[in-house]
């Protein structure tokens, strides 16, 4: 709730926010002095967060290149089945706007699509399906990117006296860290 509030207005790992987390920390704490001395606590945030630059408008971009064809536009992925979009999207990876070609059988684990091609944002970028070719973002940061996306991790942390210390690892997309 809050914390979300704070790192969609300020961008996440600002001071505000992460005095929010902290404060989160200490009450997590709390609950855990508070329980039943046989009682293990499970924990798992939501999603990751990621700062944001800008917006870019993919659809008016290809329209300026003469590129016409169908394509699927959230803040964290575009996808497409035309050949020509696609041929497209994959000249303008790694340009600035366009980020990693997301392989197939990973948009259709996670999507459930068959597409010609998909693509996240670059770093600090959203997608737009409206208004000019680069915007400014109405949040300072924002969430709702492709789950693999690199740094965009999910927390999930295990305590009590059942439980053994120790690290999980890491699956792809997803961190595991245990708390103490």
């Amino acid at each position: 709730g809050q914390l979300d509030s704070e790192a969609h207005e300020e961008g996440p790992f600002t001071p505000a926010a992460n005095a929010v987390a902290e404060r989160s920390d200490d009450l997590i704490g709390d609950i855990i002095k508070a329980l039943p001395k046989d009682y293990d606590l499970a924990l798992v945030s939501d999603h990751g967060f990621e700062k944001i630059d800008h917006t870019a408008n993919l659809k008016a971009m290809a329209a300026a290149a003469g590129v016409t064809g169908e394509m699927t536009v959230t803040a964290g992925m575009v996808a497409t089945t035309d050949p020509q979009v696609a041929q497209w999207l994959r000249a303008q990876s790694g340009k600035g706007d366009v980020g990693r070609e997301i392989p197939g059988a990973e948009v259709k684990r996670f999507a459930g699509l068959d597409v010609a091609a998909a693509f996240e944002p670059a770093p600090h970028v959203t997608f737009a399906s409206a208004g000019s070719v680069h915007g400014k973002p109405s949040n300072a940061g924002t969430h709702g990117f492709w789950p693999t996306r690199s740094d965009y991790h999910s927390i999930f942390a295990l305590s009590g006296p059942g439980v053994q210390p120790g690290k999980l690892g890491e699956s792809p997309g997803i961190q595991h860290r245990h708390r103490q």
